[in-house]
């Protein structure tokens, strides 16, 4: 009832669930994989204790879990939601890394799942559609990006990713941040961050608990909040850099107004609307060296063309803001980009205080009739700015953020 995830989910069936199951195996089998009862405290436990009873299911919400059931087993609802719902599609390929990716005798080898990513990236010829929560790209993604970019014609890229109002790892975003000048003019990215409060999502406030519903006579439904959400709720405690500051680096920043409250966490990528991809890569450092990643590729035209529906639909400006150059400052607009750009490429402190872009919002019109890419002369026309951190309620957490940006560069490589 306070924060949830936008993600995406992709049920594949077929002759490449082989390998899906290979690579299962491989995990399960590992060398450093081992059974529950050969964990030094769980063996103790039950050699002195005996094996214990298994605890009747206590949900939280027993209504919803109940509901799940009794949907799940509908004929006609399945049917009509998850069978007829399904796209016969042409080569579907799945990629992952193994175990032995933390190997040192693979340690100067690029991991199966990034190179693969790469080269569909690599060989895009006209779009780039790329959906991350986290935009924090590891140096060989950025110059991955960047020969993209110097192409004679090179291809549009267009990202969906988390405002900093959305997300729930303040610290990633902040670093981000600090690369906003690079990602749009060196490698020309046309970003799009997904607001908290999305009107157009397509998302069901009823399944989140935090509302009830009841229906009007023409079949429409009437949403009631029953859950006031709450300011401030940790989603969990994977980093702790910020503990010193008083909330945890993975809690959704306070914003201005209430309720309930969505971000992107889904990972997905379309290459010329031909190629479509659901996975786990984040092109950051973690998924180049740290984490073991994996993604389903399917070469069809529809299913490409279905995903990118989606990922654009999270872009739209009822889900999203539009990143873009500020107004030029009437003088010495030349001096403050050049200073702005050596300040941003020390390995340490970045001390320039004016950023190179903020967030925009589209006001549609009589002359504003669609939304327009930044590159667009009309742009300015039909977008005003609305601030670095539209949403957010300003205070520490605008200072953090400031702060580490400035010293964030030194955190790339854990984040």
């Amino acid at each position: 009832p306070v924060y949830n995830f936008r993600d995406r989910d992709v049920l594949v069936g077929g002759p490449e669930t082989r390998a899906m199951a290979d690579n299962f195996e491989a995990f399960w089998n590992a060398r450093r994989t081992r059974r529950i009862a050969e964990l030094v405290d769980v063996g103790k436990h039950l050699l002195e204790e005996g094996v214990p009873p298994l605890p009747h299911p206590d949900f939280e919400r027993p209504e919803r879990a109940q509901r799940m059931a009794v949907d799940a087993g509908d004929d006609a609802l399945v049917e009509r939601r998850l069978v007829s719902a399904a796209l016969p599609v042409g080569e579907v390929e799945f990629i992952a890394d193994l175990p032995a990716k933390h190997r040192r005798s693979h340690e100067d080898e690029i991991a199966v799942s990034t190179r693969g990513l790469r080269e569909l990236i690599a060989s895009a010829q006209s779009e780039v559609l790329l959906q991350t929560p986290y935009l924090v790209l590891s140096p060989a993604a950025q110059d991955l990006f960047r020969e993209l970019h110097d192409r004679d014609d090179p291809p549009r890229v267009l990202v969906s990713t988390n405002s900093l109002a959305a997300t729930d790892a303040f610290i990633t975003y902040a670093l981000s941040y600090k690369y906003k000048r690079r990602y749009l003019r060196d490698f020309g990215f046309e970003i799009h961050e997904f607001k908290p409060f999305p009107q157009d999502a397509p998302i069901d406030p009823e399944a989140t608990g935090a509302f009830g519903v009841s229906w009007r006579e023409d079949g429409t439904p009437v949403f009631t909040q029953t859950i006031q959400p709450e300011g401030r709720r940790p989603l969990g405690r994977e980093y702790s850099a910020l503990r010193w500051s008083g909330f945890s680096a993975n809690e959704p920043v306070p914003l201005e107004r209430g309720g309930v409250r969505w971000g992107l966490h889904a990972k997905s990528l379309v290459i010329d609307e031909r190629i479509g991809v659901v996975g786990t890569h984040n092109f950051d450092p973690r998924g180049d060296n740290y984490n073991t990643e994996s993604a389903v590729v399917i070469e069809d035209r529809a299913f490409a063309e279905q995903l990118a529906d989606s990922i654009r639909r999270d872009m739209a400006p009822a889900n999203a803001w539009t990143i873009a150059r500020r107004p030029r400052p009437p003088v010495f607009s030349g001096l403050e980009y050049s200073l702005a750009k050596i300040s941003e490429h020390l390995p340490i402190f970045d001390l320039w205080p004016v950023r190179y872009a903020t967030s925009y919002e589209f006001v549609p019109g009589p002359d504003c009739p669609l939304p327009l890419p930044p590159s667009d002369p009309g742009f300015r026309a039909c977008y005003e700015p609305v601030g670095d951190f539209p949403e957010v309620s300003l205070g520490l957490k605008s200072v953090l953020t400031r702060i580490f940006t400035g010293f964030g560069a030194g955190l790339a490589p854990i984040l």
